[in-house]
């Protein structure tokens, strides 16, 4: 199964693929965009990995910060891709913040098995310095990419956890802005 997406026009577009489906002709990952209050964009991805899964990103020209936050139970490999990057984790339950810039493009790559909750936030180069610190920039436009140190996360895993189960319910698709809010709130705390 594969899942693209880019940055069009200051949102989070998914480009339609007959690759979303798996051999029974279903897509096993639940996939929702929504467009928040605020300025940011948000695409939620959740369910079972049932075939080898990739989820593409495609660079945009627009600034800003793509960031990643996922909770991977009972799997077996998830990898990370740049033009200069390449990490592998064979950790069976992976809770995963990256920071990427908007203009370079990355992909993940899940083997099949477990569950995957996921929620990927566009943020707009206007907005940036109003939600980071000038040394969290300074390194992110160095670096162009990293991960939060799991090691640093172990206090607050939870709380991401609860965080994208609370997003689950697709009656209450509604909630995601808000759970975004809570995840931006934890992010910067643990900066």
């Amino acid at each position: 199964m594969q899942i693209t997406y880019c940055i069009t026009n200051g949102q989070i577009e998914v480009h339609d693929s007959p690759l979303w489906k798996n051999s029974a002709g279903k897509c096993p990952l639940e996939i929702n965009l929504k467009k928040c209050d605020h300025p940011l964009s948000v695409i939620h991805i959740n369910g079972e990995i049932r075939d080898r899964s990739d989820i593409t990103y495609i660079a945009s020209a627009k600034k800003g910060i793509v960031v990643c936050i996922q909770l991977i139970k009972n799997g077996y490999l998830m990898e990370f891709n740049t033009s200069d990057c390449m990490e592998m984790d064979y950790c069976r339950n992976i809770v995963d913040i990256r920071f990427i810039a908007a203009d370079i493009p990355f992909k993940f790559k899940y083997s099949k098995g477990g569950t995957l909750r996921r929620i990927d936030i566009f943020f707009p180069q206007a907005n940036i310095s109003h939600l980071f610190d000038q040394s969290f920039i300074s390194l992110l436009e160095q670096k162009g990419h990293f991960v939060m140190e799991r090691t640093g996360m172990r206090s607050v895993a939870k709380k991401i956890e609860n965080i994208l189960k609370e997003s689950d319910d697709p009656h209450e698709q509604e909630m995601i802005c808000s759970q975004v809010d809570k995840l931006i709130t934890l992010i910067k705390a643990i900066l």
